[in-house]
Formats: structure tokens, C-alpha cells, sequence
């Protein structure tokens, strides 16, 4: 064992002179290679680190972003929401109007004599053979008929078919007389209240419309038909004209086109 003598000051320690006088025994051929240990890490975070600072930071941009966002689109979609309020509160005051409008077009329709009806229901629910010579109406709903039949039975009939409509009510037979092959009656009746009608269908059928507009001719064959249903005005037939089967031969209103006489004679005929 060997006693080093070190020198005093800095940079003499025990250590540097041990490794200068290995140095200078070998000659100082072989380099001197120094091993120096790396800090193993603590496990603890720190906030100093420049890693740690970076995510620190752009944690806090995004949070102030989440933020700020729904500021943000409120102040920059104010403008848009404006003009949509104010189109709505103009809408909201047109269906005022609108409401107001509907109403009184209700109030029109019902309160309007359902003249229409009452014609088409007569022309529809006539006997076979008979003929109407006047129909009086007026707003309180009071009918009056005139016409002629064949027979007292034609006259029972067409009385209870005009009871079953549920259109008509206190239908009474105030005058029968008999003529020449005829029978002269005039029956009265007056149209139930609006409320009692409301769920009877009195207009012509979807058929008997189609039927109507091509003049009892089929669409896709061109054929036209030998005879027309109760109640359905030709194609071509005047205004003021009753439907085919209302009169007997020899008593139809002048005006018919010759081509629907036709067919209004043949169906007479038939039946």
C-alpha cells in the first residue's frame, strides 16, 4: 500500500493524482475511458420540465376554446337568428288572418241552401217514366214538387226513397189527380237542418262524374253506353235540361243534342 501525497487547491484531489500517475506508468498509450452512471428518473412530474410545459399549455388553449365556442356561434349566428324570428313573427300574424278567413268560409258553407243537393237527390230518387213540370225552393229549406207519374205505387215509391235519403223531412203527398194515362201529383218536403246533414254524401259518385264528362262514352273502348244513370246530366246537355229517365217519351225539353236523345230513348225503352 502506497500513501499519496496530494497537493492543496482545487482540482488535486486524490483521485485526479491517482489516475495522473496511471497515466504516466503506462505511458500514456491507452486512452483513458471514463463510465459515468445515468440518473435513473424519480417518478416524480414536474411542471419545469419543457415537455410537460408544451401540453400544459395547449390543455389550456383547448379548455379556453371549449369555452369561448358557444360565445362565440351565438355572436356570430345573431344576425341569421334575427331575420328567422322576425319571419316567424310575420307568419304568426298572417295565421291570424288565415284563421279568421277559414272561419267565415265555414260559416258561408253552411249557412248556404243546398240547392244543388236537393235537385240532384229529386232527378236521382224520380220513378222511371215521370215528369217534372215545376220544383220550388227556397232558404228556409221548404220544397214543393209538381210532376206526374204512372201510377199511385210510382208515388209511394219515390215518397219513401225520399224519406230514406235522410236528406228531406216531413215529406207529405198534398194533391193527386188523375189525367190522361197519368197520375197529377204535387208532394212538399223540407231539407233537415245543416247539422242533421253532415254526414250524408248527397253529390254524384267519382263514376258518375267520369261518366258524366264523356258523355256515357268508355274512355278506352270509344263505345258509348246504351243508358245513363238516375240522376247524371249528359255531356253536351243544356243548362236547365233534366237527366234522362225524369220525362216520359214524348215530353224531353227541346235542346238535347240528337245523340244523347238517342240514348236517353233507348233507356227509356229498356225499362
Amino acid at each position: 500500500m502506497e500513501t499519496l501525497v496530494t497537493e492543496s487547491g482545487p482540482g488535486h484531489s486524490a483521485a485526479i493524482h491517482g489516475l495522473k500517475r496511471t497515466v504516466a506508468r503506462i505511458g500514456g498509450s491507452l486512452p483513458l475511458t471514463l463510465q459515468v452512471k445515468a440518473k435513473r428518473p424519480t417518478g416524480k412530474f414536474s411542471f419545469s420540465a419543457p415537455d410537460a410545459k408544451m401540453w400544459a399549455t395547449r390543455a389550456a388553449v383547448l379548455l379556453a376554446v371549449l369555452l369561448i365556442l358557444p360565445y362565440a356561434e351565438a355572436l356570430l349566428l345573431k344576425p341569421v337568428l334575427t331575420r328567422k324570428l322576425a319571419a316567424l313573427k310575420a307568419d304568426k300574424g298572417r295565421l291570424t288572418i288565415i284563421d279568421r278567413e277559414l272561419d267565415f268560409l265555414q260559416t258561408l258553407k253552411q249557412s248556404q241552401p243546398p240547392y244543388l243537393d236537393a235537385i240532384y237527390l229529386m232527378s236521382k230518387l224520380a220513378p222511371q217514366g215521370s215528369k217534372i213540370d215545376s220544383l220550388t225552393m227556397n232558404r228556409r229549406g221548404e220544397v214543393s214538387l209538381r210532376g206526374s207519374v204512372r201510377d199511385a205505387a210510382q208515388v209511394t215509391d219515390f215518397r219513401t226513397k225520399l224519406i230514406n235519403s235522410g236528406f228531406f223531412a216531413n215529406i207529405a203527398v198534398e194533391e193527386q189527380a188523375p189525367g190522361q194515362q197519368k197520375l197529377n201529383v204535387r208532394i212538399s218536403a223540407q231539407w233537415k237542418p245543416p247539422e242533421a246533414r253532415a254526414g250524408l254524401t248527397n253529390g254524384p259518385t267519382a263514376a258518375e262524374i267520369e261518366t258524366a264528362k264523356t258523355g256515357g262514352k268508355s274512355p278506352k273502348a270509344g263505345g258509348s253506353v246504351p243508358s245513363m244513370p238516375p240522376g247524371v246530366m249528359p255531356s253536351g246537355m243544356p243548362p236547365g235540361a233534366m237527366p234522362g229517365g225524369a220525362f216520359p217519351p214524348g215530353a224531353l225539353p227541346a235542346g238535347i243534342p240528337p245523340e244523347i236523345l238517342k240514348q236517353i230513348q233507348a233507356a227509356q225503352q229498356q225499362h
